[in-house]
């Protein structure tokens, strides 16, 4: 992709998502190291983004004054996780949440995939970004949230849904976006080139991505 058209892309892709939002949970198509369509390479199952064409995204822009943006990160990548946080004009507070992958009889999983350079990871985090540097961004409703969320594996790089249950039974019925959202669900609006696209929304396909993908939209599913 030539420049003027990576910067017509990147110029506003969130517009027509009605922010500003209180919470923001976002699962980036990080890029690694090495071929992305080797076995059990990411790329293989969806368009991968650079880590530059992440921080150029205008997350803060959709975020009100006072925000908790949730984003995933994996070990590999947590340095990449902590320096998006702060390109996106955020204050990186910490790891809410660590997702312990598990078998279906409950045990953890032990190290699969390609070779680590150390161990396998078997988890993967959450980590937080805030508008503000110190103290609680927002009131927190529940203060005994467990950090570990113990659950099974589904789809390639699929997230546990009860990570975005307990954010919601963290900070409240907040307006709140999931990015890179790979369904809809309730009461969160969503953006993401797996959810149906809306017009509004300019296209980011392309920018980074391993192979062609539906072009970037947003959808909503309204709090009800």
């Amino acid at each position: 992709m030539n420049e003027a058209k990576r910067n017509e892309c990147m110029l506003d892709p969130f517009v027509g998502l009605p922010g500003p939002f209180s919470v923001v949970y976002a699962d980036p198509p990080w890029t690694y190291y090495g071929d992305p369509n080797k076995d059990q390479a990411c790329g293989k199952h969806y368009a991968c983004m650079t880590d530059a064409d992440l921080e150029a995204l205008p997350v803060r822009d959709i975020c009100a004054a006072r925000a908790v943006v949730f984003l995933w990160a994996t070990c590999p990548r947590l340095d990449a996780g902590i320096r998006l946080l702060q390109a996106w004009g955020l204050h990186y507070r910490g790891v809410p949440f660590v997702w312990v992958k598990t078998r279906k009889d409950g045990g953890i999983i032990g190290g699969q995939g390609i070779r680590p350079t150390l161990t396998k990871p078997t988890v993967e985090m959450v980590l937080a970004g805030c508008t503000t540097a110190k103290g609680r961004t927002l009131p927190i409703l529940d203060e005994g949230m467990p950090q570990v969320v113990l659950a099974p594996r589904g789809r390639h790089s699929a997230k546990p849904a009860e990570v975005r249950d307990r954010i919601v039974r963290l900070m409240g019925d907040v307006p709140r976006v999931e990015l890179f959202a790979r369904e809809r669900v309730q009461g969160w609006e969503a953006w993401g080139n797996e959810v149906e696209a809306n017009p509004k929304v300019l296209p980011l396909a392309g920018l980074g991505a391993s192979r062609e993908q539906p072009v970037v939209g947003m959808s909503v599913l309204e709090n009800k």
